[in-house]
Order: C-alpha cells, then structure tokens, then sequence
C-alpha cells in the first residue's frame, strides 16, 4: 500500500496558535467591559425603587395628615397639633413601607424627617387668630444597598417634599 501525504494547497491557510490567543484575549477584554456594566444598572435600577419608595411614603404621610383632626393629627402614633407645631419630627421605614417612631433593628431603610410650619410665607397667620394652614417640609433619606456599595462610607441619598395641610376638621 503505497501511503500519500495530503498537502495544503497554497489556497488554504490554518489558524496558529498565535491568532487563537489574540482572539481570546480580544474576547475576553470585551466581555469583561460588558459585565463591568452590571452593576452600574443593578445600583441604577435599587436606586429608582428607593426613590419610588420614598414618594410612596410621603405620600402616606400628607394624607394620613390631611385625613386627620387639625388640632389633634395622631401620625403613626405621634400626636400633633397642626395649629402649633413647628418642632422637626423623625419617622422610620422599612423596605416593605411600614413606617415608625423608632428604627427597626436590622429593617430601617429610610429616616424620614418631618418639619412643620404653621405660617407658611404664602399663608401668613394673622395676629390673634387660628392657623388654616400647616406647611410640612419632608426629607426622606436613605442609605444604598450594601450589596451594590461595599465600602461603609456614609453615601445618604435623598428625596424632599413640601406639601400644605389645610384645616377642614376640628375637634369639638
């Protein structure tokens, strides 16, 4: 049996060894770069349910005031007096938007600060008469997820609203 070598014809060319390399490590630079995005989008993404959340909040907050007596608001357990009140006031929530006096070890996700005004520039209090209107001022702070921020640094992100609370309803 006669055994023949097959030989390339000039044609044809095969990748060595060199080229593979390259093109792995052309493959690898890119796809590293890619998945350097991921957390970008992931703290983008915590970043807009936090703000969501904080909206939801204070929107809780101005309508359980605004549903309640003017002279006698009882928020969350805290009672106040819409036609007095100018002291700042803290809440606390958790992720799953349960607000309170006091932080919940190991749940607080957000401070929410509360500052009353009972003579709002726009509302000014005449001498010797009632308030009709509480301005309430609300920063809502929270911290980003450990998960996506590894380092402790105190990087409080923040949302604020100011609303009027008008008086409709008075103890008799």
């Amino acid at each position: 049996m006669k055994q023949t070598k097959q030989i390339l014809s000039t044609g044809q060319k095969a990748f060595n060894l060199v080229e593979i390399m390259i093109a792995l490590g052309l493959s690898t630079i890119i796809l590293v770069s890619i998945l350097g995005v991921f957390p970008i989008i992931q703290r983008s993404l915590l970043d807009t349910d936090n703000e969501t959340k904080a909206g939801l909040l204070a929107q809780s907050i101005f309508a359980s005031l605004r549903a309640d007596y003017f002279d006698d608001a009882d928020l969350y357990g805290m009672k106040i007096n819409l036609n007095t009140e100018s002291d700042e006031k803290l809440l606390y929530a958790d992720n799953e938007l349960n607000i309170s006096l006091t932080p919940i070890p190991g749940k607080t996700t957000f401070l929410i600060r509360l500052k009353f005004n009972p003579s709002p520039p726009a509302y000014p209090k005449p001498p010797a008469s009632p308030t009709l209107v509480n301005q309430l001022s609300m920063i809502i702070y929270w911290t980003p997820p450990a998960a996506v921020l590894p380092d402790s640094t105190p990087n409080l992100n923040k949302a604020s609203f100011t609303g009027l609370i008008a008086k409709a309803i008075t103890k008799s």
